[in-house]
């Protein structure tokens, strides 16, 4: 679960418990001890910008950026960066995952499917659309939300024909 404190982004991480991850606006992440209030790593190196989204898999932790790229992170090895992915050609908005996907959503109109355990690449599906959100809803189905407030379904074999615009 994302949290918004100001700009910055925080997510809880369970394999290491009493700890929050922090995405700041500088492409750093910090792992918070939250009984002690104080940082017990940074991770850095990876990222120029804003932190848009962060999702835990296990001791792994995945973060997308304004910068358009993806980071694989190992948070038990005080945050070594293992892979990243720069399919995005824009600012990565979003990342959810079910159990086979990790799927992330981007301001270049794109739905990408990755394998869960890596960031292999699985399929790339164009939308046409800036996106701004992903949730699964199960049986391979994602939610994706246009920056104009198209909400569709999408799955690995494409996107839904239905498109419902949300009232304001």
């Amino acid at each position: 679960m994302i949290t918004e404190i100001g700009e910055h982004k925080a997510c809880r991480v369970p394999h290491l418990i009493g700890k929050v991850a922090v995405g700041f606006s500088d492409g750093f992440i910090r792992l918070y001890d939250l009984e002690g209030g104080f940082c017990v790593a940074t991770l850095k190196g990876q990222h120029r910008g804003l932190i848009n989204s962060m999702l835990m898999m296990g001791s792994r932790l995945f973060s997308a950026g304004e910068d358009g790229l993806i980071v694989e992170w190992d948070v038990s090895k005080k945050g070594t960066a293992l892979r990243s992915s720069n399919i995005h050609k824009s600012a990565v908005t979003a990342l959810c995952t079910d159990e086979k996907y990790l799927v992330s959503v981007s301001r270049d109109g794109t739905v990408t499917f990755f394998k869960s355990a890596a960031l292999e690449v699985v399929k790339n599906v164009s939308v046409m659309e800036s996106l701004e959100d992903v949730k699964p809803v199960g049986d391979g189905k994602f939610l994706i939300v246009g920056d104009k407030g198209a909400v569709r379904t999408i799955t690995l074999d494409g996107l839904s024909r239905s498109s419902d615009r949300l009232a304001a």
